[in-house]
């Protein structure tokens, strides 16, 4: 008989498949009989995930980050001692690992993103910021993303009527969102950037589509976009990860980046077979594979877009889109009944 103490100290040993046949097979058969069990599985599964197979860097100070989270926590100087002492094992595992990844550099690029703004900076004519941003471009090329940012930061700061100040502070945000995840410095910044330099943030449609992102993403504490992270990283390279991502906000804009991933590990998986997929195949494909009714419903709608905008098939629009209304999930069915709408009229989706 297995006690909770027990089954807690197999859920650790699971998730890095150090479990024997017979105790696998029982586990398994408790997680199905669990789905609160199941849950906790799965949350340890993702903090695991998390952390890199090898040691990394981090080019910017985790401590402020600390603080700011624990000041913002509970005010019960007890609250330590009412956490179950497994989750701090793995909570002081992260937290090991966190103080020596200090000593490096972390960068996880987004592939539906550009890296760092294109604007060349060798020829602006000679000003601090302008001076700033060419050294800042040399770290990164020699992945200095903290020195970049501290170097960026203190230009802007003591100049920001100079010429190219803008153009810092877009990279500023860039280097927040691309770099460092840090969703919230990167809404402010971009907010900044909105704000005090509207000429640079109109210049650029990426500025407008991440803070777009980004406030609907605030909504949600940036878990939404946190958690896309964790699916990219995922080792794995399943597409598991981007379903329960797709499943928890199916009608937000990270769903969409979602399925953008997952087609093209779709077509990546086709072209290694020698298969010619095109991306809407590729889309069709993946939706023969999703098990989750709210993900399909999903990808019915992304499907009949693109019958229309690339097709221009407006009928088989219709018929895909049509069977998202049968997926039970309330913003998936007001998303289609959206895009049939448009589909009458006439407009783009």
């Amino acid at each position: 008989m297995w006690g909770r103490r027990r089954i807690q100290g197999l859920m650790a040993a699971a998730v890095y498949d150090e479990l024997s046949a017979a105790e696998r097979q029982e586990f398994e058969r408790r997680l199905a009989a669990s789905p609160a069990l199941r849950q906790e599985y799965e949350e340890l599964r993702g903090l695991i995930g998390r952390l890199p197979a090898s040691p990394i860097q981090l080019e910017y100070d985790l401590l402020p980050g600390i603080r700011a989270r624990l000041a913002a926590g509970s005010t019960d100087e007890n609250w330590i001692f009412r956490i179950p002492a497994w989750q701090m094992m793995t909570v002081c595992t992260v937290c090991l690992v966190g103080a020596v990844l200090v000593f490096g550099a972390f960068s996880m690029q987004d592939p539906s993103f550009e890296s760092w703004t294109a604007q060349s900076v060798q020829n602006n004519p000679d000003t601090p910021v302008s001076s700033a941003l060419r050294e800042a471009a040399a770290l990164r090329a020699q992945r200095d993303f903290g020195t970049a940012y501290q170097v960026l930061q203190t230009a802007v700061a003591a100049n920001p009527e100079d010429p190219y100040a803008g153009q810092a502070q877009q990279d500023l945000a860039a280097l927040h969102f691309e770099q460092f995840r840090r969703y919230r410095d990167a809404h402010n910044a971009y907010n900044t950037l909105r704000t005090q330099y509207p000429n640079v943030f109109m210049a650029s449609p990426q500025n407008i589509q991440r803070l777009d992102l980004l406030e609907e993403a605030r909504k949600v504490e940036y878990a939404s976009l946190e958690s896309l992270d964790w699916a990219r990283s995922r080792r794995d390279n399943g597409l598991e990860a981007f379903e329960e991502v797709i499943g928890r906000y199916p009608a937000s804009q990270v769903a969409s980046l979602a399925i953008q991933d997952m087609t093209r590990r779709v077509l990546d998986a086709s072209h290694a077979n020698g298969e010619a997929l095109d991306r809407l195949e590729a889309m069709e494909r993946l939706r023969e594979q999703c098990q989750d009714p709210i993900v399909v419903g999903r990808l019915d709608i992304e499907i009949g877009r693109t019958y229309w905008r690339e097709m221009d098939d407006a009928e088989m629009a219709r018929g895909v889109g049509s069977k998202a209304l049968e997926c039970g999930h309330p913003a998936v069915v007001e998303m289609a009944q959206g895009f049939l709408s448009q589909l009458d009229a006439g407009s783009t989706p």
